[in-house]
């Protein structure tokens, strides 16, 4: 139930954030503090596109520890895992695209899609379950 209720919460911050129609201009304002021997521009974008791998890597890794519970076929639970946060990630690029400001973009998802692939590698590397995994069965 926490695993849960730990993705559920993860998975509301994603899409609060994303109904933000300034967080590009906050992002650059907190970059602002610290000098970078490039313009400030490239670096929050190289920021904003770390901070999407990062979040569907946590949200990818939540949803990897949930189904873990109910399902013991891990290729069932890699593949459910990353049709899922894939489809969550269509939806938040789409849901931006209806915000002022905002603009959902088809990139974003595959910058999305390294964080939830970074999540399965990693699920799959750190669970004992691992040296079981049943393809397709």
């Amino acid at each position: 139930m926490k695993k849960l209720f730990l993705f559920l919460v993860w998975g509301f911050c994603i899409a609060l954030l994303s109904a933000d129609s300034m967080s590009s201009l906050r992002t650059k304002e907190w970059l602002s503090f610290f000098s970078y021997p490039i313009p400030l521009e490239i670096v929050n974008h190289i920021a904003r596109k770390c901070a999407h791998v990062l979040e569907y890597f946590v949200l990818a890794y939540l949803f990897t520890k949930v189904l873990q519970e109910f399902m013991k076929n891990n290729f069932h639970v890699l593949t459910l895992t990353f049709l899922n946060m894939l489809t969550f990630a269509v939806v938040d690029e789409t849901f931006q695209k209806l915000i002022p400001g905002r603009s959902g973009r088809g990139y974003d998802v595959i910058i999305d899609s390294m964080g939830i692939l970074l999540a399965l590698l990693f699920y799959q590397k750190t669970t004992k379950k691992h040296k079981k995994m049943i393809v397709g069965g």
